[in-house]
């Protein structure tokens, strides 16, 4: 990071000369866009020199923290230009995904050098240790940072950050009695649940992002077919998914003498949530 730069070195206490008290005092400082600015405050209604100077002290303190806090460097900069030329190339999660972990890699260097030890302590010190992080996505943290730094010409860096082996988790199948166990407890318990789980099962409807967000309306008792509309479907167009014989009466019956306007699924917030 380059200090020099900074605009907490801009600030200056202007107080007359020796500390006039009949002078008004001001603090004066460049912002992040470099433009020079003036704070008064109340530092005038202090009648001694002691009292308005360590006022003064305390507005100065204050104007620090709030213009670190703002600050954007160069190289912050061209991060989130990075990722928003990135943008239109990556799905919506991956744009996501990608910008929290940038997001995190320049919180962790926002007050050291940008170097290679600095950022193998980011890798080995921050990521694995503290956090805990597991190989795969440790290893999704270094591709992500390796695209970013070769982009900023400091590729270099990442030269002794290897990737991990991940050793992949196998896939656990429930047995039939397992789910037929699983399917009565539900239904006994929460049949909106039981009805939610089979739209997964029978119509391949995702979860979050599409059924959370089905209304009454969307289902099509004559037509056997629920509309997935424009702004929750995948491909951001009207789509139809056909109900199966075999779950069409349950759906029928779960929709029955409702309000077409409301969730299919309806809770607090924006879209459906069963409670």
């Amino acid at each position: 990071m380059d200090k020099k730069n900074l605009p907490i070195n801009s600030i200056r206490l202007y107080s007359g000369t020796n500390y006039d008290l009949n002078k008004r005092w001001y603090i004066a400082y460049k912002d992040e866009n470099g433009k020079r600015k003036k704070i008064y405050g109340n530092l005038h209604q202090y009648p001694t020199k002691i009292a308005r100077q360590q006022a003064a002290e305390q507005l100065i303190k204050q104007l620090q923290l709030d213009l670190h806090k703002n600050y954007i460097s160069e190289k912050e900069k061209t991060a989130h230009a990075w990722l928003d030329d990135m943008k239109p190339t990556w799905r919506k999660k991956t744009y996501q995904c990608k910008k929290s972990r940038v997001s995190d890699f320049l919180n962790y260097m926002k007050d050291i050098e940008w170097n290679t030890e600095n950022i193998r302590r980011y890798f080995v010190d921050y990521l694995s240790k503290k956090k805990k992080l597991m190989p795969s996505t440790w290893n999704d943290y270094r591709g992500t940072i390796r695209q970013l730094l070769n982009v900023m010409g400091l590729g270099y860096t990442m030269e002794f950050i290897p990737k991990r082996f991940a050793t992949p988790t196998p896939a656990r199948y429930f047995s039939n009695s397992e789910k037929a166990y699983l399917i009565n407890e539900i239904e006994k318990y929460n049949k909106g649940l039981h009805v939610y789980v089979q739209l997964v099962y029978y119509c391949f409807l995702r979860p979050r992002s599409e059924i959370r967000f089905l209304k009454i309306g969307n289902v099509l008792i004559e037509e056997k077919k629920i509309l997935i509309p424009t702004h929750i479907g995948k491909n951001k167009k009207h789509e139809f998914v056909a109900i199966p014989d075999v779950f069409y009466p349950t759906v029928a019956e779960f929709v029955k003498g409702k309000n077409p306007m409301e969730f299919l699924f309806p809770g607090d917030g924006e879209g459906g949530v069963m409670g």
